[in-house]
């Protein structure tokens, strides 16, 4: 039997996650860079949707959906945190 759990939460997690300041900062950027992680995200996103909805899916397919949402997610939350550090000088 295909286990869809893991891949169910993560793809649950969307609501919250472009609530994200690292999510904002990347689309507030605007720039190519940042385009192609937030459209990277969003097909991950929306191919674990499918997966999801699959009822024929493979283990295989679960786990390299889930993979490619959880390392689409990382770019974002890695490359688009908030650097306080110019304030911290300030301050």
């Amino acid at each position: 039997k295909t286990n869809k759990s893991d891949l169910n939460t993560e793809a649950g997690k969307d609501s919250d996650f472009t609530k994200t300041p690292e999510y904002q900062n990347a689309q507030a950027k605007g720039d190519d860079a940042s385009k192609k992680a937030l459209d990277t995200y969003k097909k991950a996103l929306d191919d674990a949707n499918k997966i999801l909805g699959d009822k024929n899916a493979t283990q295989a397919q679960v786990d390299d959906a889930l993979k490619k949402l959880q390392d689409a997610k990382s770019k974002l939350t890695d490359g688009y945190k908030t650097n306080k550090s110019d304030l911290n000088t300030e301050a």
